[in-house]
């Protein structure tokens, strides 16, 4: 008896002595295990294996730095796994990366409170921890041992048993880059995970830099008729975290889209709108196929393949590119590649972007009896919604505020500019207004860009509004699932092209149709929009 009580006794001191260690091993096991959903042995040796780091860096003068740097990257494993069950994917960090700084200070705002937290635990916990491990007996030299055998040894085999298991050998072969980042993914899921999507990225930008050098082309069966009527003014609007299940013209039980519903109710009715999904939940990886020949699952085309701005230039049109999303040079981002050819182009540069603004720009560039192609790039719906309305939305849709209604007002926000484009619409005979949104979004659970599996991240509003004899409904229906009548809006540059006069042959219809069953997730796998939906 006496034995075991002085066992429990030097537990109690052990436990005592190393209270922060212990709890910091704790804090990266329960990051390892919410990243990756389940209990993973790999993951938890994963998470072992920092302990050794922090002895290291305990035992290791002049390291506070990296101890710091090392708070701040297993804060973004921590953010990730606590608020989304999940871990960063490499469109995550992507849109970290390239997003500007208007956006990033937006952002911030409505996550700071959670974001912080997992700052101040991983640093307190790690430097207190650090604080203890200094004056243990453990060596330096154990420790990197041990680390080096983890190194070289362990993650080596772990992974080859994970590419066995799972016969991704051809993966492996085909692209080396994409599938080691996803083995680290099921494996490694603290810090290492970090590192290698970070590799995985700047291999991306590598390949996008490489395909920029390449010449573009017609891509086959897609020919331009002069003799096709065309409009004369065409309005390409891209919304921004738009989700069709808020707007009342879907359903919804709030007065969020009343223009729209006035449209569509009269008779005839003038606009015309579809059960629209993305194919990407963050605005890059959306972008890149909607106005590209792309698709979920084949990049090569938007580097090969004329896009939907060199389209409208070829078909006598003066493009003019206005946004209140930062300019970004065209090797910077997708969209900065597809905006760089226009004739003319507009960025808001206030650091509160007010949509309506975007108006003044439009007045500005339009003239009469010209053929012009528009594309009005919003911010729409994105986060902090209480910056995407004004008191005029709060009237119409009063209440107490909540994230849903300061949602729906931003919603209601972007109807009454559509309204006001459409005043200026009008001015011209020959007119096509063509809405949709570059994703969707969680309103109460986290935004878009999150690795779930929820069609409500993609499920979006895609809107038509026609003053010209072109069948435009006809067009847009064609490249609808015949089975489900629902689009994924990757085919609106074929949409476009058959209204400014393109001619597109049945296989590529029925291609189009058939890629667009697919959607292209932020963990940069193709999935079948179907699987998404509720059994």
């Amino acid at each position: 008896m006496s034995q075991t009580a002085d066992y429990i006794k030097k537990s109690g001191k052990f436990v005592y002595k190393y209270k922060f260690t212990l709890l910091c091993l704790a804090y990266f096991c329960t990051i390892s295990i919410l990243a990756l959903y389940i209990v993973s042995k790999p993951a938890l040796i994963n998470a072992l294996s920092f302990i050794l780091v922090l002895n290291i860096l305990a035992k290791t003068r002049y390291t506070l730095w990296l101890s710091l740097v090392l708070s701040v990257v297993v804060s973004f494993d921590a953010y990730f796994a606590f608020v989304y069950s999940n871990q960063m994917s490499t469109g995550a960090m992507a849109s970290i990366l390239e997003t500007t700084a208007s956006e990033a200070v937006a952002v911030m705002t409505e996550v700071i409170f959670a974001a912080f937290g997992c700052l101040a635990a991983s640093t307190f916990l790690i430097l207190t921890s650090q604080r203890e491990l200094k004056k243990s007996i453990f060596s330096r030299k154990a420790s990197v041992i041990l680390l080096l055998i983890y190194w070289i040894v362990i993650m080596p085999a772990t992974a080859y048993r994970k590419v066995k298991a799972l016969q991704w050998e051809n993966f492996i072969e085909t692209f080396p880059v994409i599938a080691t980042n996803a083995v680290v993914a099921a494996n490694f899921p603290l810090v290492y995970i970090d590192i290698s999507t970070f590799i995985t990225y700047l291999h991306e930008r590598y390949q996008m830099k490489q395909f920029l050098k390449q010449e573009k082309r017609m891509p086959d069966g897609i020919s331009f008729d002069e003799n096709k009527e065309s409009p004369q003014k065409i309005f390409f609007i891209i919304g921004e975290s738009a989700s069709r299940s808020h707007y009342s013209l879907y359903g919804y039980k709030e007065k969020t889209s009343p223009f729209f519903d006035s449209l569509a109710q009269a008779a005839p009715p003038v606009l015309h709108h579809y059960n629209a999904y993305s194919p990407a939940s963050i605005t890059r990886d959306a972008l890149r196929i909607v106005l590209s020949f792309s698709t979920p699952a084949n990049i090569k085309p938007f580097f090969e393949n004329f896009n939907i701005i060199d389209l409208a230039n070829k078909a006598g049109y003066e493009t003019v590119w206005i946004s209140n999303q930062d300019k970004l040079g065209e090797s910077d981002s997708y969209t900065g590649f597809v905006s760089a050819n226009s004739a003319r182009s507009f960025y808001e540069k206030t650091i509160v972007r007010e949509d309506l603004n975007l108006l003044d720009y439009l007045k500005k560039a339009y003239t009469p009896d010209k053929k012009q192609f528009f594309v009005i790039h919003l911010n729409g719906s994105h986060a902090p919604y209480g910056e995407r309305y004004d008191e005029t939305d709060e009237k119409c849709l009063p209440g107490a505020r909540s994230r849903t209604k300061e949602y729906d007002r931003s919603i209601h926000h972007t109807d009454r500019l559509i309204r006001s484009v459409y005043q200026i619409m009008k001015q011209e005979s020959s007119s096509v207004l063509y809405y949709f949104s570059d994703h969707a979004e969680l309103v109460e659970s986290g935004g878009h860009g999150v690795l779930v599996m929820d069609h409500n991240l993609f499920d979006i509003p895609l809107a038509t509004i026609n003053t010209t004899a072109i069948p435009v409904d006809s067009i847009v229906r064609k490249y609808a699932d015949p089975r489900t009548s629902l689009i994924n809006s990757s085919n609106s540059i074929f949409i476009l092209s058959e209204i400014m006069g393109y001619n597109v042959s049945d296989e590529n219809v029925e291609k189009a149709i058939q890629d667009g069953l697919y959607i292209f997730h932020v963990d940069r796998n193709v999935y079948l929009y179907k699987d998404l939906l509720p059994k």
